[in-house]
């Protein structure tokens, strides 16, 4: 467990170390941000994947809370710039962390964010997650819609599942 989390301490270091690196600007990038060039939109991206690629860590060594606070951050660049696959993990980590927290309508909130997305964008994976989440939360307080959800999850997990068994089929022809 020790070894564990002083790898992912270490991880977390790089991240960081990384984000200052690309979070550092110059003279040309204040200008070029105060006049919203294709070279500061390109470094925006890039922190806010630094950002939910720290958040990932931070949740592994259990700082849920400036997890959160970097998904925070990271979701409006994703959304902005139509980064769909990254809105959708955002949201979906943001969400559970809401769900175990307690927080059940801002996790609500966030879940169904989360499957609007992934509808758009055809993330099955994802989707499959937030409806999960969502069957978790409505289980005991609203039945015929966990049913709903629970459907929809057991039908995208028999995808992934036929998807995967599939793609191990060709690699032996």
């Amino acid at each position: 467990r020790e070894a564990f989390v002083e790898k992912q301490q270490h991880k977390l270091k790089n991240v960081i170390a990384h984000e200052l690196l690309h979070m550092a600007t110059s003279k040309e990038d204040d200008f070029a941000m105060c006049c919203g060039f294709q070279q500061y939109n390109k470094k925006t991206k890039k922190v806010a994947v630094r950002r939910s690629q720290k958040a990932e860590v931070l949740m592994q060594i259990g700082q849920v809370r400036e997890a959160e606070k970097q998904l925070a951050m990271a979701a409006p660049v994703f959304r902005k710039f139509n980064n769909l696959n990254s809105l959708a993990i955002s949201l979906v980590q943001i969400a559970e962390i809401r769900l175990k927290d307690g927080r059940l309508q801002d996790a609500e909130n966030a879940f169904n964010e989360c499957v609007d997305v992934c509808l758009t964008s055809g993330n099955i994976y994802i989707e499959s997650r937030a409806r999960e989440g969502l069957w978790s939360m409505y289980k005991d307080s609203a039945p015929v819609m966990a049913l709903t959800h629970l459907e929809r999850y057991v039908e995208l997990k028999d995808r992934l599942v036929s998807e995967d068994a599939n793609e191990q089929m060709q690699s032996f022809n």
